[in-house]
């Protein structure tokens, strides 16, 4: 008997183990695979989990699948709308599949929820960049620096444009 309860034991605090990690992976892994996989065990346990969603829409979206990044994105969004990340996200997306207007909708969207969320102002600048809009991207692009003064990406930006931060 006290056997079998050692090896219950020892199974639950493996899966409270493996749940810690994944969300843990979910969260913060430089692993984008990783990422991945713990956030869809998370989604399968859990499909309301909008944050898993969020969080897996953005490894796609670095890993060049739009759609899916798109796809959870909306997801992400349907169950929750108030996760400014979420919109930001599907910015990236939109971006990546190069829905310009969509992506400026969505970051002004973040925008609302999140006035100082630097990645959307990021988002919508290069999005602004690509349709033309040159003043508006570097007004963006300087917002950006206001917010998170080391954003290297935002510093190379504004120089491709001939402006300074």
């Amino acid at each position: 008997m006290r056997i079998a309860a050692v090896a219950i034991m020892s199974i639950m605090l493996a899966t409270i183990g493996a749940r810690a990690d994944d969300a843990s992976d979910c969260e913060k892994s430089t692993d984008f695979n990783v990422e991945i996989n713990a956030c869809s065990r998370i989604i399968r346990k859990d499909p309301n989990a909008a944050w898993a969603y969020t969080n897996r829409s953005f490894a796609y979206e670095r890993l060049d699948r739009g759609e899916e990044a798109l796809a959870d994105a909306n997801r992400a969004i349907e169950l929750d709308k108030s996760r400014p990340v979420a919109w930001v996200n599907r910015a990236a997306a939109k971006i990546r599949l190069k829905d310009y207007q969509g992506a400026i909708a969505d970051a002004n969207q973040a925008m609302k929820i999140d006035p100082g969320r630097a990645s959307a102002f990021v988002n919508r600048a290069f999005a602004y960049e690509q349709i033309g809009e040159r003043d508006r991207a570097i007004a963006d692009y300087r917002r950006t620096l206001e917010l998170e003064p080391d954003k290297q990406y935002a510093r190379d930006a504004l120089k491709r444009l001939g402006s300074t931060p």
